[in-house]
């Protein structure tokens, strides 16, 4: 005898699923706008560490709303049902309109949880890069801040690592080729 599977998983309607996302509420749908990218890359075409890529941006960012409970199985407490929205990062550049990023991903909304005890609301994201980097973030809602950040200075010339023989360790070594520099210091170029 022979049992037939459901077509479709049933899933609850838009308005009611979203009130089940939490901080992430206003996050379905698509965002698109331009934006501005700058990255130094391996230079192998002039045989140098690096060169300074500088390039305008379009951007496309889908929210598409999972449409049910995400059920996360529980080891000391019953299932905790989880809810959140799938993700699609496009980046290319504004004048080629070659791709320069894409990035598939999660952003979930997790409830308080009784074991562990954690009272608050959590947010995960997860996300992949095609070339082989992913992540994993996580972090328990914050409602307001009471000041901006500090973000103090950084040294951002661009350096070389050596490995120390014997020590197994790394010394950093700014460049300093002011020809080599010059793409990251002078404004005309």
């Amino acid at each position: 005898m022979a049992t037939s599977r459901p077509q479709a998983r049933a899933a609850t309607t838009f308005q009611l699923e979203h009130t089940r996302l939490g901080p992430l509420t206003e996050f379905p749908g698509t965002w698109a706008g331009t934006g501005f990218n700058l990255i130094s890359r391996p230079d192998f075409q002039d045989n140098q560490p690096f060169f300074l890529e500088i390039n305008g941006t379009l951007e496309n960012l889908a929210f598409t709303l999972i449409g049910g409970d995400i059920p996360n199985r529980g080891s000391f407490q019953k299932d905790a049902f989880l809810h959140g929205v799938t993700y699609l990062q496009q980046v290319a550049d504004c004048v080629t309109h070659g791709a320069l990023h894409i990035e598939p991903g999660l952003w979930i909304h997790i409830p308080p949880t009784t074991v562990p005890s954690v009272t608050e609301s959590t947010v995960v994201r997860q996300g992949t890069i095609p070339h082989g980097d992913s992540l994993l973030a996580q972090s328990t809602l914050i409602d307001t801040v009471a000041t901006e950040p500090t973000i103090n200075p950084v040294f951002s010339v661009p350096f070389t690592d050596t490995v120390i023989p014997g020590l197994n360790a790394k010394a950093t070594n700014p460049i300093t080729n002011v020809t080599y520099l010059a793409q990251f210091t002078n404004r005309t170029l």
